[in-house]
């Protein structure tokens, strides 16, 4: 079940105008992913993106350079954080 609420989160936080209870939904799917299991890079990835979709920037890019910090940590490709890291950043700084 945990893992199908972080899939639809991912899924909500890619869409390109998501409703606000689809994002509304996609962020307590993730509260409650991360008081069962634990935050992962994939956590802090998406919770980004949701926040950066509900305009809490702030939140958004804190969340995205602990997922792209642990994912450099870990050797992954940062391809992808880093646009998404700079696309909040921009978001935050706008």
């Amino acid at each position: 079940m945990l893992i199908a609420q972080l899939h639809f989160s991912k899924a909500i936080s890619k869409k390109e105008n998501p409703t606000n209870e689809e994002l509304d939904t996609a962020k307590l799917y993730l509260k409650n992913y991360a008081k069962k299991a634990y935050k992962t890079i994939q956590w802090y990835q998406i919770s980004a993106l949701v926040e950066d979709k509900l305009k809490n920037y702030k939140k958004a890019y804190k969340k995205i350079k602990i997922a792209y910090k642990l994912a450099k940590v870990y050797g992954w490709d940062l391809t992808e954080l880093k646009q998404q890291k700079n696309t909040i950043k921009e978001h935050k700084n706008s």
